[in-house]
């Protein structure tokens, strides 16, 4: 079942549940498909909602372009890829290549077992012939050089792992390429370094990507989510097309 639900109790926005409704269950005739409408805060809402229903996938549009509709819709999007416990979904209109052309999908990776979750949702999806899919890795691992010369031992030590973190990346990057491959997808492979939330928007800027796959952390440290949670937030806030922030459940 597919529940639609709008959260502002207005004749504007229960006419566009409504329709909304109605297009994914003429897309989709075998889903079960029901709109609703409720008020209160927008987030708190939607994630509530996504509790109670135990949802697998939250899907938010794309703010608007006017002022007010950036900060409302861009402050509700924002809240929910942060603190949803279930995947979200960021959704943009298709880049101006076309809605003829096949859909460019781009997979950002790591050594970490999200990346994995966010490989396997491209692979559950129905995508159309041609569709291609980019996987990239991104070395953000960076050592200032003061910190080297006042803490040689510790940042060996960083380096080390940093060197194991690209290895683990290097595998899931070969792993995702090969099973895409397998079930019929155009899929190809990418490495870059510097900032992965700057390098992930800008690869899905320069390749005309329509859709961005990110995993999402759940890390016991703090400082680690909080890094994890800065690079899914930003990349769904920042990319020109949708971006799906997937959280293993």
């Amino acid at each position: 079942m597919t529940l639609v639900r709008m959260t502002w109790a207005s004749k504007e926005a229960k006419a566009m549940a409504r329709k909304a409704a109605w297009r994914i269950r003429d897309a989709f005739p075998q889903w079960r498909v029901r709109a609703e409408e409720f008020g209160g805060a927008p987030p708190r809402e939607l994630m509530r909602a996504a509790d109670e229903w135990e949802a697998d996938l939250l899907a938010v549009g794309s703010p608007h372009r006017s002022l007010l509709g950036r900060l409302l819709l861009g402050s509700v999007s924002r809240t929910v890829v942060a603190d949803a416990v279930c995947s979200v979904r960021v959704g943009r209109p298709r880049s101006r290549r076309g809605a003829a052309a096949p859909p460019r999908v781009l997979v950002g990776v790591d050594g970490s077992p999200e990346a994995g979750s966010a490989v396997r949702a491209v692979g559950r999806r129905a995508w159309p012939s041609g569709t291609e899919v980019r996987v990239i890795a991104v070395d953000d691992s960076v050592l200032p050089r003061r910190f080297r010369q006042l803490l040689p031992t510790a940042a060996a030590m960083i380096a080390g792992g940093n060197r194991e973190a690209a290895a683990r990346s290097r595998e899931i990057v070969e792993w995702a390429t090969g099973a895409l491959r397998q079930i019929g997808l155009d899929a190809s492979a990418a490495f870059a370094s510097g900032d992965a939330r700057c390098v992930l928007v800008e690869e899905a800027r320069a390749w005309g990507a329509d859709s961005v796959f990110v995993g999402s952390h759940s890390f016991g440290g703090a400082l680690e989510r909080s890094r994890a949670g800065r690079v899914s937030t930003g990349v769904a806030m920042d990319a020109p097309c949708s971006v799906e922030v997937v959280r293993a459940l």
